[in-house]
C-alpha cells in the first residue's frame, strides 16, 4: 500500500470490539456498515499514527492491541481519533510492541503510552500516558497522565494529571492535578489543584488549589486556597483564603475582599510584628495574618 498510515487500536482479548465486531489478528478487515460522514460510527476507528485521546484505547492487563495498515484517503478525522472503510491488520499482541512500532515509523509523533529517551539538547513529544525523559537543555511535551524527566535547562510541557522533574533552570509547565519539581533556578507554572516544588531563586505560579514550595529567594504567586511557602528572603502572594508560609526576611501577600466586591492585599514581613519564620499564616476576619494553628484553637 503506497499511501498507508499506521493506526494504533485496541480490543478485547477474544478480539472483538464494540457491537461485537471480531478483529483478525493478522490480515484484511473492513467495516460491515460503512458512513463516510465524519461522525462516531459507521467505521472502524483508531488513533491514527498513535495520536489522539488515549483514553479510548483499552488498557487491561488481557486487552489486545492491534497496528492497523490503512489507505491514507480512506481516513476520516474525528477530532482525537479516526475512521476508515478498511485496513490491514499487521500486529495484534502487547502494548509495548504496539506502541514500539507506531513510534519506529513516526519518531516525531506524540504517541499514546510511548517510552522514549533522548540526549542533551533534543526534542520529544509524547502523548496520552507517555514517559519521556531527556537530558541537559532537552525539550519534553507530553499528553494527559506523562510522566517527563528532564535535566537542567529543560523545557517540560504537560496536560493534566502529569508529574513533571527538572533540573537546575528548568522551565515546567502543566495544567491540572499535576506534580511539578524543579530545580535551583526553574520556573514553575500550572492551573489548578497543582503541587510544585522549586530550589533555590525558582519562579512558581498557580490557579487554585495548588500547593507552592520554593527554595530560598523564591517568588510564589498562587490563587484562591492555595497553601504557599517558601525559604529564605522569598515573596510570597496567595489568593483568598491561602495559607502562606516563609523564611527569614520573606515577604508574605495575601488578597481579601473588601465588602465582598473590592479586592485589597495585607502584607506582612516576616521577623516585623511577630511574624515568625517557618509558620503558616492567614488573614483573619479582620484580615491581619494570624497564625493557622492559632486560628483552629481558637
Amino acid at each position: 500500500m503506497d499511501n498507508a498510515v499506521l493506526v494504533l487500536r485496541t480490543c478485547h482479548n477474544d478480539g472483538t470490539s464494540f457491537g461485537g465486531f471480531r478483529w483478525p489478528a493478522v490480515g484484511p478487515v473492513e467495516a460491515p456498515h460503512w458512513n463516510h460522514s465524519p461522525v462516531c460510527g459507521g467505521g472502524l476507528h483508531g488513533l491514527i499514527r498513535g495520536e489522539g485521546n488515549g483514553a479510548l484505547l483499552r488498557a487491561g492487563p488481557d486487552d489486545l492491541w492491534q497496528v492497523v495498515e490503512v489507505d491514507a484517503s480512506d481516513i476520516v478525522d474525528l477530532g482525537n481519533k479516526v475512521k476508515f472503510r478498511r485496513g490491514n491488520v499487521i500486529f495484534t499482541g502487547d502494548r509495548e510492541s504496539a506502541v514500539a512500532k507506531i513510534v519506529a515509523r513516526y519518531p516525531g509523533a506524540a504517541v499514546c503510552y510511548s517510552e522514549r529517551t533522548v540526549g542533551d539538547n533534543d526534542t520529544l513529544s509524547g502523548g496520552y500516558c507517555s514517559v519521556l525523559t531527556g537530558g541537559r537543555c532537552s525539550t519534553l511535551t507530553g499528553g494527559d497522565r506523562c510522566t517527563l524527566t528532564g535535566g537542567d535547562g529543560s523545557v517540560l510541557t504537560g496536560r493534566c494529571n502529569c508529574t513533571l522533574t527538572g533540573g537546575r533552570c528548568s522551565t515546567l509547565t502543566s495544567e491540572c492535578d499535576s506534580f511539578l519539581t524543579g530545580g535551583r533556578g526553574s520556573v514553575l507554572s500550572c492551573l489548578d489543584r497543582c503541587g510544585l516544588s522549586g530550589g533555590d531563586r525558582c519562579t512558581l505560579s498557580g490557579r487554585d488549589g495548588n500547593v507552592l514550595a520554593g527554595g530560598n529567594y523564591s517568588v510564589c504567586r498562587g490563587e484562591e486556597s492555595c497553601t504557599i511557602s517558601g525559604g529564605v528572603g522569598s515573596i510570597l502572594t496567595g489568593g483568598v483564603a491561602s495559607t502562606l508560609s516563609g523564611g527569614e526576611h520573606s515577604i508574605l501577600q495575601a488578597r481579601y475582599l473588601l465588602g465582598g466586591i473590592r479586592c485589597r492585599m495585607a502584607t506582612a514581613y516576616v521577623g516585623k510584628h511577630g511574624i515568625k519564620p517557618g509558620v503558616a499564616y492567614r488573614l483573619n476576619s479582620e484580615h491581619q495574618f494570624e497564625e493557622v494553628n492559632r486560628g483552629l484553637q481558637t
